[in-house]
């Protein structure tokens, strides 16, 4: 582009690109004007960059010479895909924990679109991320959650393209480096029963099935009576799908139970349909429901601070694989157990005394030198 012409875009004239498009500067964006079989085209071509803009022009031109370029198909709004999108995993059966964090992802979208003015899909691009992960990082958001809410906007536009709704990729270059996972603490066995023996009912006996069995937290929620095996030479628990809940790699196995696990299960009353639950309320006191996640987990952050250790409800089960590793159960069986798809991973850290057990997990036995 020569000087009279830099000069003429930067004054807001247009420059001539190809035989029929022109392009000019409007702020710091370019904007074709084309016409082309009695069909005129006056938009945003989405890019500070001269040489990118003078790029998509020439692509434009060629498919409205050719009459294979359908521009329409950029005119749908952010509302729109992401409702799409929304509709469709709830068509795949996604569990309500996963559409809530995907809904607070989409509310972040909206706002950032109205802050920036850019109603389209087509509207959302390498900008538009940079302006979502900056606001996520003011608001003091792990890495790992904000690559997350990354791979969540990215895939709103890929469900758009797959349905050849837009034209082009607007978050083309995007690059998403997952975060290296930060440590996470582990306990020895006797800072599990330390931390069991400070619990009161009925949060105990939520924390000891997590720490006897290593299940997630969610699939101990959702563990029915139908799903406890106690009779047999080889009690176990079976984990597998609810009407509305399904484990998180939607695997079905089952966990072999200890004999303190065995104990506490059958101490427990069959007053409900699940095993673990929540105090009634005080407006039906027949009533029991699931317990609260968020409750054990308040339970479980007090003890902590009390006892001056890290960890969360999880942490239970980094300690149950810990522990069944340093006892030698080959890596296949703890995979097993614990519904790992891939490898076990190395203990996130390593428990501060070494302990051994005998039998399944949970048959525990204390080494002299443990601590």
């Amino acid at each position: 582009m020569t000087d009279r012409h830099e000069k003429a875009a930067n004054d807001g004239g247009s420059i001539k690109v190809g035989d029929h498009a022109r392009i000019w500067r409007r702020g710091d964006t370019w904007w074709i004007n084309i016409q082309v079989h009695r069909r005129q085209v006056r938009r945003s071509l989405e890019t500070t960059n001269k040489a990118e803009a003078t790029k998509r022009a020439l692509k434009i031109e060629r498919g409205m010479v050719e009459g294979n370029l359908d521009l329409d198909r950029d005119k749908i709004t952010l509302d729109e895909a992401i409702d799409a999108y929304d509709a469709f995993l709830v068509s795949e059966g996604r569990a309500k924990r996963t559409l809530t964090q995907y809904r607070h992802t989409f509310k972040l979208m909206r706002q950032i679109a109205t802050e920036l003015g850019r109603p389209l899909l087509i509207q959302v691009d390498l900008t538009f991320v940079d302006r979502f992960r900056t606001l996520r990082v003011d608001q003091g958001q792990a890495p790992k959650t904000i690559h997350t809410e990354t791979t969540i906007l990215r895939q709103v536009v890929n469900h758009s393209r797959r349905r050849n709704l837009l034209s082009r990729d607007p978050l083309a270059g995007l690059r998403l480096v997952k975060p290296k996972p930060r440590p996470q603490p582990c306990w020895t066995q006797e800072e599990v029963q330390r931390i069991l023996a400070a619990s009161s009912t009925p949060h105990r006996d939520a924390l000891e099935l997590l720490a006897e069995t290593g299940m997630r937290v969610g699939e101990l929620k959702h563990l029915t009576w139908a799903d406890v095996a106690l009779d047999g030479p080889h009690p176990v628990l079976h984990i597998r799908p609810k009407d509305g809940w399904k484990p998180k790699t939607g695997d079905i196995r089952a966990i072999p139970l200890s004999p303190r696990a065995v104990e506490l299960l059958r101490s427990l009353p069959r007053h409900s349909r699940w095993v673990i639950t929540a105090p009634p309320r005080g407006s039906d006191p027949q009533e029991l429901r699931q317990f609260s996640e968020r409750r054990l987990l308040l339970h479980l952050k007090r003890l902590l601070a009390r006892i001056g250790r890290p960890g969360h409800l999880h942490t239970f089960r980094h300690a149950f694989i810990s522990h069944a590793a340093s006892e030698g159960v080959p890596e296949a069986v703890i995979r097993s157990w614990v519904g790992h798809v891939d490898a076990t991973p190395k203990p996130p850290a390593k428990p501060g005394g070494r302990t051994k057990r005998t039998g399944r997990p949970g048959d525990k036995r204390e080494d002299k030198r443990g601590g």
